[in-house]
Parts: structure tokens; sequence; C-alpha cells
């Protein structure tokens, strides 16, 4: 169940990627922490809204048109694979050099 500011949030929100709000906009509104804000934004998805971002900084909004919700998939997959590429870098160096590290 999503508390009160979740739900605030997620009305506050708006649909059309032309409307995207920012994140620094929505902790003013919220009077919230940027921290928090994206833990929000995280836990709203978790629980199944569609909250669209992209990587040019417009902000969040709610779909509206089934592209928009592609390329945020597009997006998704996409950092996805970066991550797991630099997760495989990181294990193999470690794998590799085992007898030099110490943790």
């Amino acid at each position: 169940m999503l508390s009160e500011a979740h739900e605030r949030l997620w009305s506050i929100i708006p649909y059309g990627k032309s409307n995207a709000m920012t994140r620094s906009h929505l902790v003013v509104m919220l009077d919230m922490s940027d921290r928090k804000v994206r833990a929000m934004i995280h836990d709203l998805r978790a629980a199944g809204k569609v909250i669209c971002s992209d990587t040019q900084g417009k902000g969040y909004w709610k779909p509206t048109k089934r592209q928009e919700v592609q390329d945020f998939i597009d997006q998704m997959d996409s950092y996805g694979k970066q991550c797991f590429n630099a997760a495989k870098s990181a294990r193999k160096y470690m794998n590799d050099h085992e007898d030099q590290l110490h943790f």
C-alpha cells in the first residue's frame, strides 16, 4: 500500500512527455529532499505505476502514447545492459587479480 505522500507525488506527475516535470520541481512542490523524491518514484514504479523519464533531464511524466512507453523501455534496457557489462568487467577483474586484492 502506498503512503499519502506517494499518492500525492503520483497525482502531481503530469501526463505526456511535453508536460514532463523535473525532479527539482517535484522536490519544491512536495517540500522533500531530492533523495526522498527519487526513492518515492522508485517505490511507485515498483508498485506498478508507469512513470517515464529520459536521459536529457526533461523530467518525469505519465505516458499518453505507446511510443513514450517504448522509448522509456528502450532507454531502461540500454541502461541495464551498461550496468550489467560494467559489473561483468569488474567481476572478471576481481577473479583475474584475486591474489593482488585484499579484502
